[in-house]
């Protein structure tokens, strides 16, 4: 990713709400064209306004027109799940990780969309977290990459479901990568007693060229559980959710 003109100026914003564009000076960015699509290149956002404020922001932009194969979203079972190839899921123009060409997740018949978020992390130690959830920044962190060849394929019907994917990503992009490729694969079925649940499987291999030592994995969840809540936040304000630290158990239920 190079960055030709980074740099841009909005009109005043005095009003909360008020909104400003830079289409009369836009950003100029040229991709590499080795870049697979489906890819997301990091990147940093520098905000600076008058009086000292100043704030960076981590994000990412992604390689490729919406709808080029980097997400699937199942459907064979009691529920609609879209998978992506880089660890997260349940992507849709409403969640966290906005993909218009997303369902996100619904369960059975029910109309609610529940869930806002959720993606793969994978840990060392407290300086080497490596994942695809949001960060400081409130945005999903950029630390996966596609492999090459990594895209994500899907089979239907699969080896052990109605529908399966498959694909493959590097944790280079993190700001401390712990040198890990991973090959991602997920299953549906449509075989009544298994159609309400989606099977996850990674697997995991060093290329870092040192051991790796305490290392954890684990997926995070944002549910947005579909009971009346408050009146400013009718779905999402009765889900909570804690850690036990004696059990190493996080959890979510309804209030």
């Amino acid at each position: 990713l190079v960055i030709i003109d980074g740099e841009a100026a909005f009109a005043d914003m005095i009003a909360y709400g008020d909104s400003a564009t830079n289409s009369a000076d836009p950003f100029h960015l040229s991709v590499n064209a080795s870049c697979l699509p489906g890819e997301r290149l990091a990147m940093e956002i520098e905000i600076i306004s008058d009086g000292g404020y100043s704030r960076v922001i981590n994000g990412a932009i992604f390689v490729g027109p919406i709808g080029d194969g980097a997400i699937f979203t199942h459907d064979a079972g009691r529920f609609q799940m879209t998978v992506g190839a880089t660890g997260a899921f349940g992507q849709s123009s409403s969640s966290l990780e906005s993909r218009p060409d997303g369902v996100g997740y619904f369960y059975d018949l029910d109309p609610t969309p529940s869930l806002f978020e959720c993606g793969f992390i994978i840990a060392m130690d407290e300086a080497h977290v490596s994942d695809h959830v949001r960060n400081e920044s409130g945005v999903a962190s950029p630390d996966f990459r596609v492999d090459p060849g990594g895209l994500l394929a899907i089979q239907e019907p699969g080896e052990l479901g109605a529908e399966e994917t498959r694909s493959a990503f590097d944790d280079s992009q993190a700001d401390n990568p712990i040198g890990l490729f991973l090959e991602q694969r997920t299953i549906a079925s449509d075989v009544d007693e298994h159609a309400d649940y989606l099977i996850v499987e990674y697997s995991l291999y060093n290329r870092s060229g040192a051991p790796i030592n305490g290392l954890h994995c684990g997926i995070f969840c944002d549910w947005d559980f579909p009971w009346v809540g408050t009146e400013q936040n009718p779905v999402a304000g009765r889900d909570g959710g804690g850690f036990d630290p004696a059990l190493g158990l996080g959890w979510m239920r309804h209030r």
